[in-house]
């Protein structure tokens, strides 16, 4: 995933552990103008997927999430995302960059419109 999204021209920091990427994101100091969210494994269940959502919401970015159909990360991102930040895999890596990208500008439209 960090080397699709760095070829397209985008920075990437990324973790294999989501718990420690939400760590990093909390204590760095960066700005992140898209938080990729991948929980694709079919374990990772709706309490676990809920905690990360609910701290990744409380900042600015958007939040994209991958996830397996039928799993609990899937149910927990339907329910609390816009239907077009879920990405379910198996997915192309056509499909990641444009949802990365769509979410993105969507988010630099509601900023402008903010202080518009």
């Amino acid at each position: 995933m960090t080397q699709l999204l760095s070829d397209e021209g985008l920075e990437v920091a990324g973790s294999d552990d989501p718990t420690l990427a939400v760590s990093i994101m909390r204590n760095s100091g960066m700005t992140f103008h898209t938080v990729i969210l991948c929980l694709e494994d079919c374990a990772s269940d709706e309490s676990h997927a809920e905690a990360l959502l609910d701290i990744l919401m409380q900042g600015d970015s958007p939040v994209v999430m991958m996830v397996r159909p039928g799993s609990g990360a899937n149910k927990v991102a339907l329910s609390r995302l816009p239907t077009a930040n879920v990405i379910r895999m198996p997915a192309s890596e056509a499909d990641v960059v444009d949802t990365v990208m769509r979410a993105q500008g969507r988010a630099q439209r509601r900023v402008s419109e903010r202080k518009a």
